[in-house]
């Protein structure tokens, strides 16, 4: 049940019964230090916040671990068919990792121009400037699936090639 009172069905996998994977399976934060300093230099730039959730994060994520299951009846036409995963759900131990992955890649992708800073991983930043030729830097800090945007113009923040985040 969501806040607004809307249901939101979720896949979800039970992770507790697979073995645990070899490599990091966890997620890192933007540090509670980090949102600060941001906050300020939004301040100090007189530039905007936006926080965005990105919705369904763990499914845009490709799979690490092998995982295959008997479909069930939820699956329509292919109900006792043996299904491989091909993307992570939540309940997954590698998911967190994975969906961070994904989405570091897209952040730091040509297009996108970001790069993480060496004090916080979970810090993007971009060289900007502002209409009236000021100069500085926008940020993306990020917690899992929900980002905060530092920018003159977060609304409408442009990947270069055209689309947006």
């Amino acid at each position: 049940m969501k806040m607004d009172f809307t249901r939101k069905a979720r896949y979800c996998a039970g992770g507790h019964t697979t073995d645990a994977p070899e490599g990091i399976t966890y997620s890192s934060v933007v540090s509670r230090d980090s949102i600060r300093l941001g906050l300020l230099a939004a301040a100090l730039h007189d530039v905007d916040v936006l926080a965005i959730d990105l919705e369904n994060a763990y499914l845009n994520a490709p799979c690490a671990e092998k995982i295959w299951f008997v479909a069930t009846a939820e699956c329509g036409d292919a109900k006792g068919k043996v299904c491989v995963l091909v993307r992570s759900l939540y309940g997954l131990k590698s998911s967190g990792f994975s969906w961070r992955k994904a989405l570091d890649e897209v952040i730091t992708s040509p297009g996108m121009g970001f790069k993480d800073t060496r004090a916080d991983p979970n810090i993007y930043i971009r060289r900007a400037r502002k209409d009236d030729g000021y100069e500085y830097y926008e940020m993306l800090l990020v917690y899992v699936d929900d980002v905060l945007i530092i920018s003159h113009k977060p609304d409408s923040m442009a990947i270069h090639d055209g689309k947006g985040l």
